[in-house]
């Protein structure tokens, strides 16, 4: 069986047509820009969720349209559901915890609910909810000829009124006794009321009984009539017999209160280690943690719950091996393993994936925002191994990002797992010994954008290798020759100049300023904490402004383009401002804005493109019928600059671009740099939402230098601290990052690297390298190597 499409024309892709084989390992390779993560994102995934929904019946309003649009395709055939694991992290609140990611924290509430013990947090004393029958089974129990008392408190509206009138209410309930500090006093006799000053301590004396056949049902309609009166709460005093002197006490509770202050608790249920429920939150901080719930944002009756002496947030607090270990020790053969059985062998099973990922070292409480890129990844593919989903697509997005090559067979590890329960992984990748693992390559190119989009190869891994793989662009540490002479650049200062940074066991190292320093190590190594904690507030101090770029999406709305985001198309807008026909029509710059309201086009809002709404179909992007596409009213495309209207000079590549405003250094300077970085290819007026991550990571890095370079100021006081630079890059974009990064370092920038890229490792002037270990194995620079010397 396979995966059918013809006619696939979205974006920058022409396909005729593709077949990809179902419950395979295929990996999705080309340049950046070529149409990877459109093929996957835009056509598999989408298109595979909008059909599985359709599948479910559900009605049209209960869906959210705006995020299935139709791909541009003639045929799609043989799609399974489809999962997308994006490169680009999600984003986190500060609430988000490897426990709630992975969920680990909903199976554990319901297991303390089941199994836990609750207690009284005024009176520590357990708080347990009893059926009437195992209370007179209970008693039932006790040895023959027992006297005893069944008794109740008097309940809590009653002890609020004058005592005169309590003790008139008891008889009129029929009652005759009353029991004060083990002892009984008939309510007619009671003279002296000081002995009565805390009704809260007094028991109504419901019957007394010696315990002997036929006595049961005596009990029960004692134990039914205490019910009747609202305490919730029955005590049993055991009186002396012959042999024992000393009487004994036992307290009962129907439900969920508290036997000696009669406080009401809720019922256990998972909601009450839920920080978000009003029943299991802190009164004080709502949740959010405080000084009165040590930090949990718990109720103090939520805190008291313990299974096996730990509370619910003890258990967080301990690491992965550790939760392993603690469910350990409930025997297979124990009550508590065949209540709770199901949820026990849920919670082991997801706790051992998470040991195979080789993140055994994380708490359960760790905060999503503090875990490593690698961390995260590995995460997020144990995620849907747990859901034990059979019959989908993966699509996995640059899974090696924050990643190691010492991790890649961990990697594999997971993703075999996913395969073997009969699911089909697509993976967009680089890295030669992914593709090698894999059973199936699909190139796209040749080249990127316009020049993309192709289907290069489409075939068994084997016959790639065969026929393309000599000359392929994958990256592999084996195929990029080390030139550690060539390839490091001479610093723009002197050697001398350095920063220096303590480490552990007070030693410390010097890190070359205007130069190169790649940091490297496995995921969760400390890395980035040494980068952003460390090196920057030290860069700071040192006044260097700090340019820090990652794998985040750009900032910007549907209108925000190539030639806005790097500040060119204000530059544009007055240039077609002052031609002749504008100036007739009294057109202003702001007229040839796509952001307000103007010269854009009034039906898409200068767009291209209105949404049609199919009613009980998704709604579709079709051209604007009224600007055809072009943006702009039809007086506005009227004015020409050099022969061009504003829609055909937003229509042009980078590198015609380059050519056309070659006299004018604040437009050609910003193009100039994406055509160094390879870039050449991207449209004017193409929307920064349809970047990769790789066209992203070298844009941002163009806008910088080209900044610079026009305000023709010096990169000394300048630092760059970059974020797997690497990741979705093709080596030949690769090698242009790095001229880039080159160029960069060249006009004085110091330049702090996060990667394991070998054409990186061999640019660099420092290399410092953490201990190969994750959590606490990791966090120690065990090399740090300077070509500069000093």
């Amino acid at each position: 069986m396979e995966i059918v499409i013809r006619g696939v024309f979205e974006n920058n892709l022409k396909i005729d047509e593709l077949r990809l084989p179902l419950w395979k390992v295929i990996c999705l390779i080309g340049p950046s820009g070529s149409g990877k993560s459109t093929l996957a994102r835009e056509v598999l995934y989408k298109e595979g969720k909008r059909l599985y929904l359709e599948g479910l019946g559900l009605k049209a309003e209960q869906w959210s349209f705006n995020d299935f649009h139709r791909p541009k395709a003639e045929f799609i055939k043989g799609l399974p559901p489809t999962i997308y694991l994006d490169q680009i992290p999600e984003r986190f609140t500060s609430r988000s915890s490897l426990a709630s990611y992975a969920d680990l924290s909903t199976p554990l509430r319901l297991l303390f609910s089941i199994l836990g013990q609750a207690f009284c947090p005024s009176c520590n004393i357990p708080i347990k909810k009893t059926s009437i029958s195992s209370i007179k089974t209970h008693l039932l129990g006790l040895s023959p000829g027992t006297p005893f008392a069944i008794m109740t408190p008097i309940p809590k509206p009653i002890t609020t009124i004058p005592l005169k009138e309590a003790l008139e209410w008891i008889i009129k309930q029929g009652f005759v006794r009353i029991e004060i500090n083990d002892e009984f006093i008939l309510v007619e006799d009671i003279s002296d009321l000081d002995k009565v000053k805390d009704l809260k301590k007094v028991n109504i004396v419901i019957d007394r009984l010696i315990l002997k056949e036929g006595v049961d049902a005596r009990i029960e309609d004692a134990i039914r009539v205490a019910e009747s009166l609202g305490s919730r709460v029955i005590r049993c005093l055991i009186l002396p017999k012959k042999g024992v002197s000393q009487k004994e006490s036992l307290e009962f509770s129907l439900d969920m209160t508290c036997p000696r202050c009669l406080t009401n608790f809720p019922e256990l249920g998972p909601h009450l280690l839920s920080r978000r429920h009003p029943l299991g939150q802190c009164p004080d901080c709502k949740g959010s943690g405080c000084n009165s719930c040590d930090n949990t944002g718990l109720s103090p009756f939520s805190r008291t719950l313990k299974l096996h002496g730990l509370s619910y947030t003890q258990v967080l607090e301990k690491n992965v091996l550790e939760v392993s270990s603690f469910l350990n020790s409930f025997s297979s053969s124990s009550i508590e393993h065949e209540i709770a059985g199901p949820i026990y062998t849920s919670l082991k099973d997801k706790l051992a994936t998470l040991q195979k990922a080789n993140l055994s070292y994380l708490e359960l409480s760790r905060p999503l925002t503090s875990i490593s890129r690698g961390e995260l990844q590995r995460l997020r593919i144990c995620v849907q191994i747990h859901r034990a989903l059979s019959g989908t697509l993966v699509i996995l997005d640059e899974p090696t990002i924050g990643l190691h090559p010492k991790e890649f067979g961990l990697l594999k590890k997971l993703v075999d797992e996913l395969k073997a329960t009969g699911n089909t992984v697509l993976i967009i990748e680089h890295d030669e010994s992914i593709l090698k693992y894999s059973d199936w390559v699909c190139e796209l190119g040749p080249g990127s954008g316009e020049r993309g989009g192709k289907v290069v190869f489409n075939g068994p891994v084997r016959e790639y290798l065969k026929t393309q793989g000599k000359n392929n662009g994958i990256n592999s540490s084996r195929s990029v020759k080390k030139d550690t002479t060539h390839n490091r650049i001479k610093p723009h200062r002197a050697p001398s100049t350095h920063l220096t940074v303590r480490i552990h066991n007070e030693a410390s190292i010097k890190i070359p300023l205007n130069a190169i320093t790649v940091i490297t190590g496995v995921s969760g190594s400390g890395k980035t904490t040494f980068a952003m904690k460390t090196l920057v507030p030290k860069l700071k101090d040192r006044r260097l402004t700090c340019h820090i770029l990652d794998q985040s999406p750009l900032r910007g709305g549907k209108t925000s383009l190539i030639s806005t985001y790097l500040g060119i198309f204000t530059e544009i807008r007055e240039l077609f401002s002052k031609t002749k026909e504008a100036r007739l029509r009294g057109f202003m710059s702001s007229f040839f804005s796509l952001s307000k309201d103007g010269g854009r086009c009034a039906e898409c809002k200068g767009t291209g493109y209105t949404n049609l709404d199919l009613k009980y179909l998704p709604p579709i992007d079709v051209k604007c019928p009224i600007c055809d596409g072009r943006r702009y009213r039809e007086d506005v495309m009227k004015c020409y600059y050099k022969g061009k209207n504003i829609h055909e000079v937003l229509s042009m590549t980078v590198g015609e671009a380059v050519n056309f405003f070659s006299r004018i250094p604040a437009i050609r300077s910003p193009l100039q740099s994406l055509v160094s970085s390879g870039l050449h290819y991207l449209v004017l007026g193409q929307p920064i939402s349809t970047l990769s991550g790789g066209e992203r990571m070298r844009l941002r890095l163009s806008l910088i230098l080209s900044k610079k370079i026009r305000a023709k100021k010096s990169l000394t006081n300048h630092a760059l601290i970059l974020d797997e630079p690497s990741a979705g890059l093709y080596i030949d974009d690769l090698r242009s990052l790095v001229n880039q990064i080159k160029t960069l370092v060249n006009n004085g920038m110091t330049v702090i690297i996060i990667d394991h890229e070998e054409l990186i490792l061999d640019a660099a002037n420092m290399i410092i390298e953490f201990e190969p270990g994750g959590g606490p194995s990791g966090g120690r620079i065990i090399n740090a190597t300077n070509s500069l010397g000093g």
